[in-house]
């Protein structure tokens, strides 16, 4: 599955995006991705951010407390699920979401 959206506008803005498989059982959905993968890029395919498990994340502080700010659910310790943070000033930007092995 490849979901997307493409973001415009002017100056830099932090980009939360979620790739919830795993945590999503906890809310009785059933049939979700196991293993999620998220990339977000620029149109001209250059990744601005990549992530394979969120926990895994450089800046996996900055995403939990982001996500909280926003009012998103959290994500479960250990589960499979992807998040990428970054800050850009460039755009448009996109994201994608793969479905892993």
């Amino acid at each position: 599955m490849i979901a997307g959206f493409v973001v415009n506008g002017v100056g830099s803005k932090p980009i939360l995006v979620r790739a919830v498989g795993p945590t999503l059982d906890g809310f009785g959905i059933q049939g979700t991705i196991s293993d999620p993968e998220l990339n977000v890029a620029i149109l001209n395919g250059a990744d601005i951010g990549l992530n394979d498990n969120w926990e895994d994340a450089a800046n996996v502080v900055d995403e939990t407390a982001t996500a909280s700010r926003v009012g998103a659910f959290a994500l479960d310790v250990g589960a499979k699920d992807s998040a990428v943070l970054v800050k850009y000033d460039r755009w448009p930007v996109h994201s994608s979401n793969e479905r892993r092995k």
